[in-house]
């Protein structure tokens, strides 16, 4: 009934004020509002140049080894919010940082648990890769084939050092995992090494299993 009372009205409407083979009703009208709207409001918008400064600090302490940490600079000492619009204003900023002291005034620390991640497969190496070094799948699978290939290691000549890198399977190897926890255990303790391996076999749908998940061929490398 309303479609009737609200597309049925307004179509001919539109073949003879705007052109023939256009249509309206309650709910495609609604949506073209939405994005109508939406779109106007992105020409509305003016991109503004933002820049963000980082350190790495750590303690001035000769010949030892203390743990670095970043640091962003996010504001004023007196808790006013900095905004940096271009090179000048944060090469300027960062120089005067380069000469000053600062004082941790607060720590926090918590103990976090969380489920690791599956092994990789083809498509979460390449995700990984650009998340953490903005690498694309092409440059990612060029240096994982490399990687598959084998390097030059020492007197072992030219060593694979992961397994095959297009794969859809979470699957590992049983001797894999066997090697890993007997690392862990001799390494970190027993108490780290879980009653059961975690398994993710079959955890991708369709997944075909012909290769087993992207890994070390070696824990000890």
């Amino acid at each position: 009934m309303l479609d009737r009372l609200v597309g049925y009205k307004i179509s001919p409407l539109l073949w003879q004020k705007v052109r023939r083979g256009l249509s309206a009703g309650r709910v495609q009208s609604v949506a073209l509002w939405i994005i109508v709207d939406r779109e106007r409001e992105i020409e509305k918008f003016v991109p503004v140049e933002y820049w963000t400064i980082e350190a790495e600090l750590t303690k001035k302490i000769p010949a030892a080894e203390v743990a670095a940490f970043r640091a962003m600079l996010v504001g004023l000492i007196d808790g006013k919010r900095l905004d940096i619009h271009s090179r000048e204003e944060a090469d300027e900023i960062s120089d005067e940082l380069k000469q000053a002291s600062y004082t941790v005034v607060k720590v926090k620390t918590k103990r976090v648990s969380r489920w690791p991640a599956p092994p990789f497969i083809t498509s979460t190496l390449q995700q990984e890769a650009w998340r953490k070094l903005h690498f694309t799948a092409k440059q990612t699978m060029a240096v994982a084939q490399q990687l598959y290939e084998g390097l030059p290691i020492g007197d072992e000549g030219s060593v694979g050092l992961i397994t095959y890198m297009r794969t859809d399977s979470t699957r590992v190897a049983r001797s894999a995992v066997v090697e890993a926890r007997e690392f862990i255990s001799s390494k970190y303790g027993s108490q780290f090494i879980p009653p059961h391996a975690r398994s993710f076999i079959k955890s991708v749908k369709g997944a075909q299993e012909a290769h087993e998940a992207i890994r070390p061929t070696k824990i000890q490398r």
